[in-house]
């Protein structure tokens, strides 16, 4: 059905019918002669199916001053419902569609059993060892913290020749809990970063409920699950590394949503105390005759402060446990010898396996927002975008896509895996354990939507990096093009021998073109290219965290599809696996 002209409505269509009395008519509700105001409204809907076809039909050819913004036609009424439902029962393919995607779901309804034949889950180029199975984040949003820790659980397992290993994610988990918690309420005690009209120190005032953005913004997604890479690295180079073992997987950090409101309701209740006290009965904020007073008043703000984070960390405790200060760590090496090692700190062991390495400092992410506002070769950083008081903020250097293919293909060959993010809404098939824009053909069962490029998808929100994962693999054809690659998911794993079912899945380069967003790759890589090295090391341009390209790149909270491996596969092996 096409969208109704303006220019294309018959004079006589908008002087007569449309007329202001015959538009009453149509809707009138109560009136003493029914019979009269019924047979009146029968013979105005006759006239409108006469003239509706022809207002809808491109060949009209009429043009008009009619005002469509004053129209019955932008309501929704029985009479265009029943018009949608003629419609779609006269098309075969419609019925057809419509029975497949009830019975098995849109995504094996619009599988293309063509395209599913091209997917390849053998690389020639791959960090995997055999037998290593993916990891899982069960029904929480961490997948940013899964795939930073699988980025260097490769290495170890290579390194020590181990059959497999996992960094403990619950561990990074607590302390991104309790960061977040103490930098949200620190918003509401000296405010945000200002464009002018703060106090002395550049700050000001965050306030709910009137239009604050900055309040809008933070309430709305700072104390969720998701996150940046530059979180992950706040959180491992200030309180280090442990094994699974030392801090294991709860119930709760397998299913985050009934801590996350449990904490929610301690943080705001601190925060609306903190913002009632610092401001007068009539509302107005409190002036403080000088440094002194001030400094005093802040000091209650703290006290307050400090109760609710005692709350918070004894919430998190109970849901996740306590986080260890020293453990052992035992593995069986190839030889099957048994290696115990004791006595070690989170530090001492992340300085162990990740040696002078400093997350925050020597990897770069890239990222590729196509917009005429955000220059390639540019680096940004998001305002105040960090969790870790003292951290650093999510930056990120805007290139083309190309480079993100260039330097991942680079560190994955010469095997270092790469951190990435990307919109798994769009081309992911759990099925067949794929990132494939072909696999499913929606179009064929629900129609072309009017297409939008890249930047257009970005600037409407309908791509984002909602997931986080780790390239693994990469299968390169004889001119040096990436043809496939290879993906480690943190959605658990129904076969670790089988490829395809251990967890890892493939990418197509061209998913890879359309929704990738970023990749993290480490600054030793782009030694060589004087381009690249001038972008990374440029002052970076500040933007808002509600800004297209923080938008864009922040990892938000997904649920995976679980239904259809529920059904289609046999039971999970792994244990955790939901």
């Amino acid at each position: 059905m096409n969208n109704i002209n303006n220019n294309k409505i018959p004079h006589f269509i908008s002087n007569k019918i449309f007329s202001k009395n015959n538009r009453k008519n149509i809707f009138i509700r109560n009136s003493n002669n029914k019979n009269n105001n019924q047979n009146q409204n029968n013979l105005l809907i006759n006239r409108l199916s006469e003239i509706v076809p022809l207002i809808l039909s491109d060949d009209a050819g009429y043009e008009s001053d009619y005002d469509i913004s004053d129209d019955v036609y932008n309501r929704i009424d029985n009479y265009i419902v029943d018009k949608y439902k003629e419609n779609f029962d006269s098309n075969n393919e419609n019925i057809i569609g419509r029975n497949a995607v009830v019975s098995v779901g849109s995504t094996l309804a619009a599988t293309d059993s063509e395209e599913v034949k091209k997917i390849n889950h053998i690389f020639l180029n791959s960090v995997k060892e055999k037998g290593v199975r993916a990891t899982n984040q069960g029904y929480s949003g961490r997948c940013w913290i899964f795939a930073g820790l699988n980025m260097f659980r490769h290495l170890v397992i290579k390194a020590l020749k181990i059959d497999n290993y996992e960094f403990s994610q619950t561990y990074l988990f607590f302390w991104d809990k309790l960061e977040r918690a103490n930098r949200y309420i620190h918003l509401f005690i000296d405010g945000v970063n200002s464009d002018g009209d703060g106090d002395d120190n550049g700050l000001k005032e965050i306030e709910p409920g009137i239009g604050d953005i900055n309040f809008d913004y933070y309430a709305e997604t700072f104390l969720s699950d998701g996150g940046y890479w530059s979180m992950f690295a706040n959180l491992v180079d200030k309180y280090g590394l442990v094994p699974s073992g030392a801090m294991p997987e709860t119930w709760q950090s397998c299913d985050s949503e009934d801590m996350n409101n449990i904490l929610k309701n301690i943080v705001h209740g601190c925060v609306n105390k903190i913002y009632k006290m610092k401001r007068h009965r009539n509302g107005s904020l409190r002036k403080f005759r000088n440094r002194i007073d001030k400094e005093e008043f802040r000091d209650k703000l703290l006290k307050i402060k400090h109760l609710s984070m005692q709350q918070v960390y004894n919430t998190l405790v109970k849901f996740l446990g306590q986080p260890p200060r020293t453990f052992s760590w035992n593995y069986i090496d190839d030889n099957s010898n048994t290696v115990s090692l004791g006595s070690l700190s989170p530090h001492r062991f992340k300085d162990m396996l990740l040696t002078d390495i400093n997350l925050a400092e020597d990897f770069v992410v890239l990222c590729n927002i196509p917009s005429e506002k955000y220059p390639y070769y540019q680096k940004y950083e998001v305002e105040g975008m960090y969790n870790v008081m003292g951290g650093v903020s999510h930056t990120m250097v805007n290139v083309p896509l190309h480079e993100l293919k260039k330097y991942a293909r680079k560190s994955i060959v010469s095997g270092m895996p790469v951190w990435f993010a990307g919109d798994v809404t769009k081309g992911f098939h759990p099925y067949f354990s794929s990132l494939n824009s072909k696999a499913i053909n929606a179009d064929s069962v629900f129609g072309k939507p009017n297409k939008m490029k890249r930047s257009e998808r970005v600037i409407f929100r309908n791509q984002v990096a909602n997931h986080a994962m780790v390239l693994t693999g990469v299968n390169v054809m004889k001119n040096g093009k990436s043809c496939g690659w290879q993906v480690e998911n943190s959605w658990g794993y129904w076969d670790k021998d089988t490829p395809g079912l251990d967890g890892f899945m493939y990418m197509s380069d061209e998913w890879f073109d359309e929704y990738m967003t970023e990749v993290v790759i480490h600054k030793d890589y782009f030694n060589r290219s004087r381009n690249m090295t001038r972008a990374i090391n440029s002052e970076p341009i500040k933007v808002k965290p509600w800004s297209v390209v923080s938008q864009a790149t922040m990892v938000r909270p997904i649920r995976r599809p679980y239904k259809y491996v529920e059904r289609f596969l046999k039971p999970p092996s792994n244990p955790n696996s939901y």
